[in-house]
């Protein structure tokens, strides 16, 4: 008889498979696994874990995608993270196909693993090893090793050759303002001030919300220069959605902003979206629409 189970296994198959026709990392691939969400977790996290342990790269990085949203949903239970994490553990070698790497790195984070291993992978020679990295690194705030991630993340602004991997220590260290970190603040800042006329628009914009954080001027002066075009890049419009629900935003700043907030939705801005990437024309105007909220508060 074909019961529960099959049915389960059978739309996760079908999930899957169109998840194959996107690579690692795309947004495409991305929006479809985000379907499994509404399938028992518990069948799902059986199938990553049954993926991963195979041989095949390729299925190992989807299974560590699929484990990814389990953790990090309503199915991470600490019987399952605690099942994933001893996998996932032996799959985080340095030597480990560097796709797979990349993709197994956030599951484990998730699993409450937190170590050296991210800091020694700053050093990897594959850039998606090397952002995964960096974007994971904001779990060591307040934990003993801020201090020497707060050095790595800025040798990796100032010297990383990727510019995705530079931008994401940007938005690394500039996230940490949000939560009242207060260690190394000067160091922080002056890293991130000469970065304020990057050419990569993400570091701009993470540089000049920190700063505009720290109430420094010229966050507020750079913040409104990328958002003075009609192609705004959706940093600045996110960066001013966060910054809105903070007290020390000058009055004045936050009238200007709330100005350029509403020019931004009335001229179309949100339907500006690149087909087939981050963030789609729903998120844009979400984005949008937090903002604006935001700069009432």
């Amino acid at each position: 008889m074909f019961g529960r189970r099959d049915r389960q296994r059978e739309k996760i198959a079908e999930v899957l498979l169109r998840a194959r026709g996107h690579r690692p990392g795309d947004y495409g691939r991305w929006r479809i696994l985000e379907e499994l969400d509404g399938i028992d977790q518990g069948a799902v996290f059986d199938e990553a874990m049954q993926l991963c342990r195979g041989g095949i790269p390729e299925e190992i990085t989807l299974g560590a995608e699929m484990l990814d949203g389990v953790l990090c949903g309503d199915g991470g239970s600490d019987r399952r993270k605690a099942e994933a994490r001893s996998l996932l553990i032996d799959i985080c070698r340095p030597a480990q196909d560097p796709g797979v790497l990349a993709a197994a790195l956030h599951p484990l984070a998730m699993t409450g693993e937190f170590g050296d291993l991210y800091l020694d992978l700053l050093g990897h020679p594959d850039p998606r090893v090397r952002r995964s990295a960096v974007r994971l690194l904001s779990a060591a705030v307040g934990t003993e090793a801020h201090t020497r991630v707060v050095r790595a993340l800025i040798q990796i602004l100032d010297e990383d050759p990727d510019d995705e991997v530079r931008a994401e220590a940007a938005d690394s260290l500039s996230s940490w303002s949000e939560n009242d970190v207060r260690e190394q603040p000067d160091a922080i800042a002056e890293a991130l001030s000469r970065h304020l006329d990057s050419p990569i628009p993400a570091i701009r914009v993470a540089a000049s919300f920190y700063l505009s954080a720290t109430g420094d001027e010229r966050g507020f002066a750079g913040l409104s220069a990328e958002l003075a075009s009609s192609s705004a890049p959706w940093q600045a419009v996110r960066a001013v959605g966060d910054l809105g629900g903070t007290d020390g935003l000058p009055a004045d700043v936050r009238g200007e902003l709330h100005d350029t907030m509403i020019r931004l939705r009335d001229g179309g801005w949100a339907q500006h979206a690149t087909p087939g990437e981050y963030p789609n024309a729903d998120q844009r105007a979400e984005f949008l629409r937090e903002a604006i909220e935001a700069l009432h508060h």
